[in-house]
C-alpha cells in the first residue's frame, strides 16, 4: 500500500505495511517460529507455492501461504534485515550430531597443531 501525506514541499508518497501480525514458520529450522511486528513490511526475491487460506474476518484479510521462498527480508527497504536461516542455523537443526562431531575434530585440530607449533624444534 502506499500512502501520499502533503508535506510542505509536495506530495512525498511512502510504502506503508499492512500487516498487522503474523508469523512465519521455517520448516527447514524444524518449525521455528519467526514473529512479524505490526506494520513490518516483508519482501521476498522469489516465491514458489499456493495460498492455502485466503479469508475475510473482521475488516481483515487473513492469508496462509505454504511454499518456498528466496531472499526473504522484513523491514523497510533501506534497512531490513533478512529473516533466510543461515547454513550453521540449518545444520544446526538438521544435522546436529554431525556439528557436533564437525566441531569437535576442528578443535582437536586446532589443539594438536598448536602443540606442535610450540614444541618445535629451535
Amino acid at each position: 500500500m502506499f500512502e501520499n501525506r502533503r508535506g510542505p514541499e509536495g506530495l512525498p508518497v511512502r510504502e506503508v505495511s499492512t500487516i498487522l501480525s503474523g508469523s512465519i514458520y521455517l520448516e527447514e529450522l524444524n518449525g521455528q517460529e519467526l514473529k512479524l511486528r505490526s506494520g513490518e513490511a516483508i519482501r521476498f526475491e522469489g516465491s514458489r507455492g499456493e495460498i492455502d487460506v485466503l479469508d475475510f474476518k473482521d475488516d481483515q484479510i487473513v492469508v496462509q501461504f505454504h511454499g518456498s521462498v528466496k531472499g526473504m527480508t522484513a523491514g523497510s527497504s533501506e534497512v531490513g534485515r533478512s529473516l533466510m536461516p543461515t547454513w550453521l542455523e540449518w545444520l544446526k537443526a538438521r544435522r546436529g550430531l554431525y556439528l557436533l562431531w564437525g566441531t569437535a575434530i576442528y578443535l582437536y585440530g586446532l589443539v594438536v597443531g598448536a602443540m606442535r607449533w610450540l614444541r618445535a624444534p629451535q
